[in-house]
Formats: C-alpha cells, sequence, structure tokens
C-alpha cells in the first residue's frame, strides 16, 4: 500500500470514517499525508472555513485502499 500526499488549503478539521483502512498525517499546513494501513475503502473527510463569512464547506473524497502490486 501506498501513500498519497495532497496538497490543500489548510482545514479546520480532518476526518476519516474507518481509521483502520486509512490514516493521515498533516505534513504542513498545505499537505496531508494520506496512508492506507488495509485493504478496504472509506472516506476522508475535509471542513474548510470561508475567511470572508465564516460559513464551512465539508470535502468529502471516497478512499479506496488496494494492495500494492509489488
Amino acid at each position: 500500500m501506498r501513500a498519497q500526499q495532497i496538497a490543500v488549503p489548510l482545514p479546520r478539521r480532518i476526518q476519516i470514517a474507518d481509521d483502520n483502512v486509512a490514516g493521515y498525517i498533516l505534513i504542513t499546513p498545505n499537505e496531508l499525508l494520506v496512508q492506507g494501513k488495509m485493504t478496504g475503502v472509506t472516506v476522508l473527510n475535509l471542513w474548510f472555513v470561508d475567511p470572508k463569512d465564516n460559513r464551512e464547506e465539508i470535502v468529502s473524497f471516497m478512499v479506496r485502499v488496494m494492495p500494492d502490486p509489488e
């Protein structure tokens, strides 16, 4: 299983639905590393705040972890 690095603005909150399938590490305020732990599917949710009006926006990603072919 390989890690995937994602460049994103700083989220207010990060949540993975099933942390047995995948985990994350915030490398910098703009880089998030998603690491697969076991084969399966989970959801990664990121909460962002618009500084203009303080409204939250939730962005969700389906994370599918598959065995490394090597």
